[in-house]
């Protein structure tokens, strides 16, 4: 973000208040702790629509449960970004500061359901699947 410090983040709120946050973000637990410094942010909510370029259309779904910031991001009806989310063959991951188990079963409950719209699923470690 410092290379490019004029980018706009799309983030949940719990995720923008993570980024001013080292504890929160979990970088204070490795070598170089960050803090975000810049003002871009762009505070999205649950079925939220955006359009930070002409020809592309994002939706932002709320997907807490291994961590309380996690969204989902549906780009043009095509591509479905899960970040850790979803990680297909993967045990999600609950066990951090800020995790949920419960939220997190509800979450890949609302995932899997609507995997099949997309043509490409990215998730956040491994390689992206063509559905």
């Amino acid at each position: 973000m410092d290379v490019f410090p004029s980018v706009r983040i799309f983030a949940s709120e719990e995720g923008i208040h993570g980024l001013y946050n080292s504890k929160t973000n979990l970088s204070l637990f490795f070598e170089s702790p960050y803090i975000f410094s810049g003002q871009n942010c762009c505070t999205l909510v649950n079925n939220q629509i955006c359009t930070p370029l002409s020809t592309v259309i994002v939706e932002a779904y709320y997907t807490p449960g291994h961590d309380v910031s996690s969204m989902v991001f549906a780009i043009n009806n095509e591509c479905l970004f899960t970040g850790d989310s979803y990680l297909p063959g993967n045990k999600i991951i609950t066990s951090f500061p800020g995790s949920n188990k419960e939220m997190e079963i509800n979450s890949s409950e609302f995932i899997k359901s609507m995997i099949s719209k997309y043509r490409y699923i990215y998730p956040g470690h491994g390689n992206f699947v063509i559905i």
